[in-house]
């Protein structure tokens, strides 16, 4: 009986410990109806709109609300040398703007991939 509880204790554990789905809000289902109340329009920021760096524009699929713009944005702004970040709910893409040395396309993409979104093919801008 005490080996039973304790699997069930480690199984409960480690249950809560798996991270929770990277969505924005519960109503965001794959190829479902998007019916959440956040906002359907608008642009996010992060950093220093005046930064210097290389200037790429990412294609985001998957953004359906304000939240994942949000959401996004600080995925973006996270990762080291990044220097300003703006992504656009209307035109389904994210403008960032990085230092070379710092960061990679390939770290962006894998951020935009880790908040939960599809990034497309960066672009220079």
């Amino acid at each position: 009986m005490k080996t039973t509880h304790t699997v069930e204790i480690a199984a409960l554990l480690a249950a809560l410990l798996v991270p929770a789905a990277p969505l924005a809000c519960d109503e965001h289902a794959k190829d479902a109806e998007h019916a959440c109340s956040h906002a359907k329009t608008g642009t996010v920021t992060a950093g220093d709109a005046s930064a210097k760096g290389r200037r790429i524009v990412i294609p985001i699929a998957g953004m359906h609300c304000s939240m994942c713009a949000q959401r996004v944005t600080a995925a973006l702004a996270d990762v080291a040398g990044v220097r300003f970040v703006e992504t656009s709910l209307d035109a389904r893409r994210a403008v960032v703007v990085y230092d070379r040395s710092k960061a990679k396309p390939e770290a962006l993409a894998t951020a935009v991939k880790g908040a939960g979104y599809e990034p497309g093919k960066p672009r220079a801008n």
